[in-house]
């Protein structure tokens, strides 16, 4: 059963329960669930269909979810554009790229692709059933299909685009769901549907039949209040942002069962301080497009390592190597690089190949306790 189906399921079974809260809208699962359909039946009618390249340049979160869940079903491949990604995703060969209001800058370099403006009718077909249309729950067997397109930044400032697979990307939202904290209904997100995490939090957490709510720092404490959020979601270059909102006005989070910075490295300082003025349960979380989730882990548990990002993932298999590709004891820094365990169900691999490894441009740690440890760039 793929991420969408399982959505969609969840439509039917609680089709008022609250899904999306952003920019003012509210939409319950029976909405979403028809906007998906109704968008999937316009972009079959403009022509699409499996196998092409589809780039996205939707503001919205809720319409750039749906239009991302609707090519998913379609089994295209989607990339999310945003302006600090056009230049990255010049070289994509986009077929169409799908807009609002404002066409992206990446189209200028993409003269052949076709541009196709999108409109609110596009997510208000009501004859589009979730019973009628939706596929059955077997899992589709073709999944080596790319399904996603993200850009990876590496700490030297470049950057890498990743093609993920439908396989891998189930696989990442499995290690989503079972990282995710215990007893959270709730969400909200302040990463962004357009971030490779963000998207794959706020999907996850559909699948889980949850509430995702998207927003900034600004308007954080007036939404957690309304809607009483108990997850928090957050990159963790806005983690200081947070921390100043908190310390003005220690009620705006004060909801919090748990809180999640995805990331590659923070201090020491930062990290106390947030346990004490957000959130006692706070976890993190370091995640590679290629692979999922790499690391993660209760802050409380890292013991004041400056830079520390959370206990190697059971599913990943990670080393830390000298510039000659030695492989370094425990406590040594050197280069990181992981991949997915063989066989672990994971979505990974079949064999162990030098060439499955991945090599994110960072210098890390690995502790004799699993803790990974990646030094600020």
């Amino acid at each position: 059963m793929n991420f969408v189906n399982v959505i969609l399921f969840q439509a039917e079974v609680v089709p008022d329960k609250l899904a999306i809260v952003a920019h003012g809208s509210i939409i319950p699962y029976g909405r979403l669930a028809s906007g998906i359909l109704s968008v999937q039946k316009r972009l079959s009618a403009i022509g699409l269909s499996a196998g092409q390249t589809v780039g996205i340049s939707v503001a919205h979160p809720i319409d750039h979810l749906v239009v991302a869940c609707a090519l998913y079903r379609m089994k295209i491949a989607s990339a999310s554009i945003n302006a600090a990604a056009d230049i990255y995703l010049d070289n994509v060969p986009f077929d169409v790229v799908l807009a609002d209001n404002a066409l992206p800058t990446v189209s200028v370099k993409q003269p052949t692709a076709r541009m196709v403006l999108i409109d609110p009718s596009w997510f208000q077909d009501q004859t589009a059933s979730t019973v009628t249309q939706r596929t059955t729950g077997h899992r589709d067997t073709e999944t080596k299909w790319v399904s996603r397109i993200v850009c990876y930044p590496h700490s030297d400032g470049s950057c890498s685009v990743v093609r993920t697979s439908a396989q891998l990307l189930e696989a990442q939202l499995q290690t989503y769901c079972i990282s995710a904290p215990p007893l959270w209904d709730r969400m909200i997100s302040i990463a962004g549907v357009q971030s490779n995490a963000g998207f794959l939090q706020a999907i996850s957490a559909l699948s889980l039949g949850r509430s995702v709510c998207f927003t900034d720092v600004y308007n954080v404490r007036s939404l957690s209040l309304l809607y009483r959020h108990d997850y928090l979601v957050a990159p963790i270059e806005l983690v200081e942002p947070l921390l100043k909102l908190q310390e003005a006005d220690y009620a705006a989070l004060h909801g919090l069962r748990a809180a999640c910075f995805e990331g590659s490295a923070s201090s020491t300082s930062v990290m106390s301080r947030s346990l004490t003025m957000i959130c006692s349960n706070l976890l993190f979380r370091y995640t590679h497009p290629e692979t999922g989730i790499v690391a993660y882990g209760d802050v409380s548990r890292f013991k004041a390592v400056e830079g520390a990002v959370g206990f190697v993932a059971p599913w990943i298999e990670a080393q830390v190597i000298s510039s000659s590709e030695i492989l370094l004891p425990a406590g040594q820094e050197g280069t990181l690089r992981f991949r997915p365990r063989v066989n672990s169900g994971y979505g990974a691999s079949d064999s162990s190949r030098d060439d499955d490894w991945n090599y994110p441009a960072r210098r890390a740690v690995i502790m004799a306790n699993q803790l990974l440890v990646i030094r600020p760039s």
